[in-house]
């Protein structure tokens, strides 16, 4: 997606119902069996990328504007299914539209008192914040995610993807998967994710998603968990991935990031971007 095109993404209002329709005309005509199951299904992340596999951008494009419009608007359908306590509480959310989504609220709503201790720990600005970035460069391993306020308490609101945790997975990586987690590696070193473990990497099909995002955009005083310099494989991280780090400008990122409280953890970000670019430049030239 254009950068112009992402920055818009989350200011296009409209009829969900009416977008709906037109979308699953337009797959019809692409002909395309997984996309058509994916969208019979609901599945509209694992759809938005099978249209983006296809060279279908104007599609993947409108399936994303949808899908963050519904997890903005759209009425919640009876009452969030508590499902996980692990450092943070997780809920199972049910939209009017049959679209499912993960609701995490912040750290203030926890009815579990133990696990104030771990207030860094869920941070729902860092969950929308690493799905607005991932997406400027190009990534997709991040679900949608928003800001909502369900029952009074306000957190972060994932889409729901399918996929087995990376550590029960059983089946051999195929090629893509495998590419997409050198490119989350260093994305994770860029926002200073210190939680990217077995059970926040889930796996469906050839798509690899990068879930429980609360963990990052803290300053470096606070990641020593996060994934460091000398350990990334930059000279095989994709060439898309760093052709969309060359383009998006600190002042873009600035723009994309405003709203995030801590700027000075953005400033951090963009000088790491500095530090992953000058290496991928030493490489390229070492090799001429």
């Amino acid at each position: 997606m254009a950068q112009s095109q992402c920055m818009d993404i989350f200011s296009i209002h409209g009829k969900l119902d009416q977008r709906l329709e037109e979308i699953k005309a337009q797959v019809t005509k692409v002909g395309d069996y997984q996309l058509t199951m994916y969208m019979r299904d609901g599945f509209l992340a694992e759809a938005l990328r099978r249209a983006s596999e296809l060279g279908q951008r104007d599609l993947a494009d409108r399936i994303e504007i949808y899908l963050v419009s519904t997890l903005k608007t759209d009425t919640v359908k009876g009452f969030p299914k508590y499902i996980r306590d692990g450092s943070t509480e997780v809920y199972l959310v049910t939209l009017s539209s049959g679209t499912l989504a993960v609701f995490k609220p912040d750290p203030q709503y926890w009815v579990i008192d133990s696990k104030k201790e771990n207030l860094y720990l869920s941070n729902s600005h860092a969950e929308v914040a690493s799905y607005e970035l991932s997406r400027m460069f190009g990534l997709q391993t991040v679900p949608a995610t928003v800001m909502r306020t369900i029952d009074g308490k306000t957190g972060s609101l994932q889409v729901f993807v399918q996929g087995q945790q990376f550590f029960v997975n059983s089946r051999p990586l195929v090629e893509k998967v495998l590419q997409d987690a050198i490119d989350l590696h260093i994305f994770d070193y860029l926002i200073r994710n210190s939680d990217r473990n077995e059970k926040n990497i889930l796996i469906g099909g050839n798509m690899l998603w990068a879930i429980d995002n609360g963990s990052s955009f803290h300053s470096q005083s606070l990641s020593v968990m996060a994934p460091k310099f000398k350990d990334l494989a930059i000279e095989q991280m994709s060439v898309a991935f760093l052709a969309n780090l060359r383009a998006t400008t600190p002042g873009v990122i600035r723009k994309v990031l405003e709203k995030y409280p801590n700027q000075s953890v953005v400033e951090e970000i963009i000088l790491r971007r500095g530090e992953i670019l000058r290496a991928a430049n030493s490489l390229s030239m070492s090799d001429k």
